[in-house]
């Protein structure tokens, strides 16, 4: 028989085993909760990095829009993109009017994927600065021909009633001629003919001998978008007619041209902006800088129907011999143009416009049943120009597809 002490050992040798196989287990399920902690903890930090990666997606959208250059040549705000790392970010663009975009961000990586949509307003973030002195202003001669009415009296937005006394009829550097049947009214005086003292001014001059800005000087600034008597200011008691459509509206050079290029209505022929008449339901585009970067439009066909929106429609080059032929149709807004010749039948312009022709270049208004009347709503309500802002409409988590 054993004896009571070697119970005891063997009482205490299984009493060791058995701890030590609890503390085997406790161990084996600690390193396993450690692994799988480990997994969790990789996991959750590739989900974040794949989350943040499809954020900086979108970031590299809005940044391809804003600033219109697509370096991948795969679309505006399209891109695809791998990192040293492997991950991966893919965006789809789609403009969905002038002003929204909706863009949808995927990331991938090795442990996660994630999506991310946006729906962003971009649009141009300055008002235009301009205060049109009459229906029609010129800085070379102007003859009025045919059936043309030019009326500078302030019409209501949709061009069916006179609200208020307006402006001059036309105001030009250079003579004014009036032969045919032409009309011309402005300064609440009805359009007729003759044309009423106070409708019309010709050989007009900047250089009006007001100190306008209270320096001591009178007409001392050219308005030409320069500081030229350095005091600071620029263009703030000009003695000249503007130099540039850009300089009319006090805008840095190129302005209106880059901004009609981000709206999608620059134009380099005659048939692209025709097409884009026909397409927007035979109407100028509206609510939009067009930018007519071609020598000659003739004919120059508005569209049978008023655009919805007031536009800036520019069509100058440095020399001021862009020329609009025959023109026929509606548009509402600010017309910026070089040389005018001969508005023919049932043309109807509200707004503004003005002509950057040379001095000694003479704009033909007429030779139809064409009407100018100016429009202060019209001109009230142009689209935005210059530098491009961001407004995120809406944003959220998304599938990655």
């Amino acid at each position: 028989m054993r004896s009571s002490h070697e119970n005891e050992k063997g009482t205490a040798l299984a009493m060791a085993l058995f701890i030590s196989i609890v503390l085997f287990g406790i161990a084996a399920a600690y390193f396993s909760l450690s692994i799988g902690g480990y997994e969790n903890s990789t996991r959750e930090m590739a989900c974040v990095q794949a989350r943040l990666a499809a954020d900086d997606g979108l970031d590299l959208a809005v940044a391809e829009v804003k600033s219109l250059v697509d370096p991948g040549g795969d679309g505006l705000g399209d891109l695809t993109t791998t990192a040293p790392d492997g991950r991966t970010i893919t965006v789809a663009a789609e403009r969905v009017s002038i002003s929204l975009w909706e863009l949808h961000s995927v990331a991938v990586l090795a442990r996660a994927r994630s999506g991310a949509d946006m729906v962003a307003e971009i649009l141009p973030s300055q008002e235009l600065e301009f205060s049109p002195q009459a229906a029609v202003c010129t800085r070379g001669p102007v003859i009025t021909t045919g059936g043309i009415e030019i009326d500078g009296r302030d019409w209501n937005w949709g061009g069916t009633a006179v609200v208020g006394p307006g402006t001059w009829g036309i105001l030009s550097t250079g003579s004014i001629s009036n032969t045919g049947s032409s009309k011309v009214g402005g300064n609440g005086i009805a359009p007729a003919r003759p044309a009423p003292p106070g409708t019309q001014l010709g050989g007009y001059s900047w250089s009006d001998g007001v100190n306008q800005d209270g320096d001591g000087a009178t007409d001392e600034e050219a308005w030409d978008g320069i500081d030229n008597d350095l005091d600071g200011l620029i263009d703030e008691d000009t003695n000249s007619y503007p130099s540039t459509p850009d300089v009319a509206c006090h805008l840095p050079p190129g302005t209106l041209k880059q901004t009609a290029i981000w709206y999608g209505t620059y134009y380099t022929n005659p048939a692209q902006l025709e097409a884009a008449i026909l397409a927007a339901g035979n109407k100028f585009p509206g609510g939009a800088v067009i930018y007519c970067d071609f020598p000659t439009w003739n004919p120059a066909d508005f569209g049978n129907f008023f655009n919805d929106q007031p536009s800036i429609l520019v069509h100058h080059n440095p020399a001021g011999s862009a020329t609009m032929n025959n023109i026929h149709g509606k548009f509402k807004g600010l017309a910026l143009v070089d040389t005018l010749d001969h508005f023919n039948a049932n043309v109807v312009l509200l707004g503004a416009m003005m002509s950057f022709a040379p001095a000694g270049q003479t704009n033909a208004l007429g030779n139809g049943n064409a009407f100018f009347r100016f429009s202060s709503a019209a001109i009230a309500n142009l689209p935005l120009v210059g530098a491009l802002k961001v407004k995120v409409r809406s944003w959220n988590r998304s599938v990655a597809q």
